[in-house]
């Protein structure tokens, strides 16, 4: 999944699950030696309702330590329930859907004794959410965004439904970048 990017690198610093609340001040040290190392254009967290204790520790600290940067929260279907309305959708082709749901399954080995953790409940959220944003596919992936700043500059293209071309809408809206074509996901992620 991070083949576009030129490298990349995972860290994860073995908290023990579900005691998050627990190492706060612990966890904010990593975010902020984080915070010092890169500048990413979008950070992917945790949706701040989430129901998970670890979860919504990782999403009240990545808006606390990435003020300045873009943000995108996730929402991750759980026993505990707590979906809600998205307010921003990516549209997914077929074949990502499958690829998320075979990276879901060999990444997260952890969870697949959960009764929760199938393909069927992760294609139908994509599916669900596909619905919701009329995705040409069908599916799409929702996020929850606070706050995006946005610039009056170059010109943004508009994806239209026709097979024909997109549309260019000169001095539209386009969210400022910091150039760097990076990205970090922020999670909790269990052993």
């Amino acid at each position: 999944m991070l083949q576009p990017f030129q490298s990349s690198k995972i860290d994860t610093f073995g908290f023990k699950d579900a005691y998050f609340p627990q190492f706060v001040g612990d966890i904010k040290n990593r975010f902020e030696a984080l915070k010092a190392q890169i500048s990413p254009d979008i950070v992917f967290t945790h949706q701040r309702n989430d129901l998970h204790q670890d979860h919504r520790v990782i999403g009240e600290l990545t808006w606390n330590t990435f003020r300045d940067h873009f943000i995108l929260e996730y929402e991750i279907p759980k026993f505990d329930g707590g979906l809600g309305s998205p307010n921003c959708f990516v549209s997914l082709p077929e074949p990502i859907v499958s690829r998320k749901c075979d990276h879901l399954n060999h990444h997260f080995a952890s969870q697949r004794d959960q009764h929760w953790f199938a393909d069927d409940l992760f294609r139908g959220l994509m599916r669900l959410r596909g619905v919701e944003c009329r995705s040409p596919s069908g599916f799409a992936e929702g996020f929850y965004c606070r706050k995006a700043t946005l610039s009056w500059s170059q010109p943004l293209q508009i994806a239209h439904k026709s097979p024909g071309p997109r549309a260019v809408m000169p001095g539209f809206f386009r969210y400022p970048s910091r150039k760097s074509q990076s990205w970090i996901a922020v999670s909790a992620v269990p052993d």
